[in-house]
């Protein structure tokens, strides 16, 4: 058992001396002279909009001080910049500078040119084994782990849509016994929204604890200067720690940024800590109406926040 366990190990060992090597991971021009660490902070810090540095420190398990001193190096180099929170003055949150985010597109660009030079003499089916293969070591490793949570906020990435449907049905239908006509409306205005998105005008952000999907919300584009806030929804399992805050807090900074006049959205009667996050904003009901609607009656609630 002893000799299994050894050649096991030195297996393991022997797979990331060839992995790290294969990824260029030893290579520090890979990122345009930027360290993995710094490389991997810009990228979160892109990704995730207001992160602190006490936050990535914790999610990378890097030393405090550690991260700090890289973080100051990158705002003094004008690639991040820090802001105090406008909620919690002791909170420095953390943003790319315009230059920082002309470094994130080169940095992305060469990350994907890399791994896309991997997998080119690949087929479909096994550049397919090949992520099926790291999803199944992520999964095993993670087993019996406690490991606190760790919630942080993204852009939209591929296949996020798809969990946007199925996370309003499976909610809805859990816990508001909304019936399967609410998955397709759902279903055709998500689709509508990958299949016309306007980067310069939308966005889907998703909520993670680690690498699980446990939440969502999005802007899209009504025109004439009017964005509606979309697919508010925090799940069960994440819900008290200020996601849905976060969530709503981020689509109202980004409409502002892009410099939309007001922010409308829909809500039901019976969505009671939605209707008092969105007040706490400073939305304000204009309109409601008493409707049938997806299984069950309702009031439909129309809100909306002058910008």
């Amino acid at each position: 058992m002893l000799k299994k366990n050894i050649n096991v190990t030195e297996s393991i060992r022997a797979f990331n001396r060839y992995y790290t090597h294969k990824i260029g991971l030893l290579n520090n021009r890979l990122y345009n002279n930027f360290s993995l660490t710094e490389a991997r902070i810009i990228f979160h810090v892109g990704e995730n909009d207001g992160v602190t540095a006490g936050e990535m420190a914790s999610l990378f398990g890097l030393d405090k001080g550690y991260t700090s001193r890289i973080i100051k190096k990158m705002v003094m180099a004008d690639i991040l910049k820090k802001d105090t929170s406008k909620k919690d003055t002791r909170r420095q949150n953390l943003s790319l500078s315009v230059n920082g985010k002309k470094v994130l597109v080169g940095l992305e660009e060469i990350s994907n040119g890399f791994i896309d030079g991997l997998l080119n003499p690949l087929t479909v089916s096994e550049r397919l084994d090949v992520l099926g293969a790291m999803e199944k070591i992520q999964t095993l490793l993670e087993k019996g782990r406690e490991s606190r949570d760790i919630y942080t906020i993204r852009s939209m990435k591929p296949g996020d849509l798809g969990y946007v449907v199925s996370s309003h049905m499976g909610i809805y239908g859990d816990e508001h016994q909304f019936d399967s006509s609410f998955e397709h409306y759902v279903g055709t205005d998500v689709m509508a929204f990958g299949k016309n998105f306007d980067s310069k005008k939308e966005n889907l952000w998703v909520a993670e604890n680690r690498s699980q999907k446990v939440g969502s919300v999005a802007i899209v584009n009504n025109g004439d200067g009017v964005a509606q806030l979309r697919w508010l929804i925090v799940d069960a399992c994440a819900r008290g720690n200020g996601i849905g805050e976060k969530l709503v807090d981020i689509t109202v900074s980004f409409a502002r940024e892009r410099q939309y006049e007001k922010i409308i959205l829909m809500t039901t009667d019976f969505l009671s800590p939605a209707r008092a996050l969105y007040e706490k904003f400073g939305f304000k009901q204009v309109s409601s109406q008493k409707e049938v609607k997806w299984g069950r009656s309702m009031h439909i609630e129309y809100l909306e926040l002058i910008l």
